[in-house]
């Protein structure tokens, strides 16, 4: 499995790119087996394309989707608009 996840881990930016994923970070918790990745896409599917192709072994992904401030803000002001 090593030399999948090696090959994986090398091309990642290629994979993303290919998904329509862009990658920002990736980091590993290594003690603990876990990767941080921090991506924008515009779906959910690419992202689990990506993750499944760069990291190919059995896994479990949390999404957590997030907004800019700028965003927050606007999301605000339309919530306070509508009462």
């Amino acid at each position: 499995i090593m030399p999948n996840v090696i090959k994986g881990l090398e091309t990642r930016e290629e994979i993303a790119r290919k998904h329509g994923v862009k990658l920002l970070g990736l980091w590993s918790g290594a003690p603990d087996h876990v990767f941080f990745v921090l991506v924008e896409a515009d779906s959910s599917l690419a992202i689990d394309l990506f993750l499944t192709e760069a990291a190919p072994f059995k896994q479990a992904c949390k999404l957590t989707p997030v907004i800019t401030a700028e965003e927050l803000v606007k999301l605000g002001k339309e919530m306070m608009a509508r009462g």
